[in-house]
């Protein structure tokens, strides 16, 4: 029974993820949208970020957190993108900045001289990460058998847009040891 459940839950989990990355519908501007929130985010594709909104019928999908909008817009449409070009001047103070590199899968530094504007560029490592690889706090455990016992876990909320301690397992997402942890790969705002 219990890994009927198991199964069921993790199958649930992955077809929703996957609707969300494979929907880009609800990434571009301009898709008509009103929602059951009264407020949240929507991927601005021009800016290439997510921004908030108290509007419930705007033109653009409405996410309940930050979180789940990055992971579902900017991690698939701006995360796989090379930096700008690095070698052209445009008349800004050039400043450091993250980006994705998908090569290495992780954030690496370099200098934003304000040359255009694709997206994979993060003011810090943490933005770099949470966005490009923070996707997995709402993916289901690759081992659910750490779950048997009862033990003090951390896991991302995705109503709530924090994370949150249980006296139990979060089996439809990653769990952490530690609040710290689940922070640092899960929530874009330092807390």
């Amino acid at each position: 029974m219990y890994s009927i459940l198991w199964q069921l839950l993790s199958v649930e989990m992955v077809m929703v993820f996957a609707a969300l990355s494979d929907n880009p519908e609800k990434c571009r501007s301009g898709w008509r949208q009103c929602s059951s929130h009264q407020r949240g985010y929507y991927y601005d594709d021009k800016k290439h970020e997510c921004v908030y909104t108290d509007k419930n019928c705007i033109d653009g999908y409405i996410f309940q957190t930050k979180e789940l909008c990055a992971w579902t817009c900017q991690a698939v449409i701006d995360c796989p993108r090379k930096p700008e070009d690095l070698t052209r001047k445009c008349g800004e103070q050039p400043r450091l900045m993250y980006y994705f590199d998908g090569s290495k899968n992780s954030c690496a530094l370099f200098l934003n001289t304000g040359c255009g504007d694709n997206g994979n560029k993060f003011k810090t490592l943490r933005q770099c990460e949470v966005t490009c690889q923070g996707s997995t706090c709402i993916e289901p455990p690759d081992d659910p058998n750490y779950c048997k016992e009862k033990k003090k876990t951390y896991s991302y909320n995705k109503e709530q847009g924090i994370c949150i301690e249980r006296n139990d397992c979060d089996r439809g997402g990653r769990n952490f040891k530690n609040i710290g942890d689940c922070r640092q790969k899960c929530e874009l705002e330092k807390r």
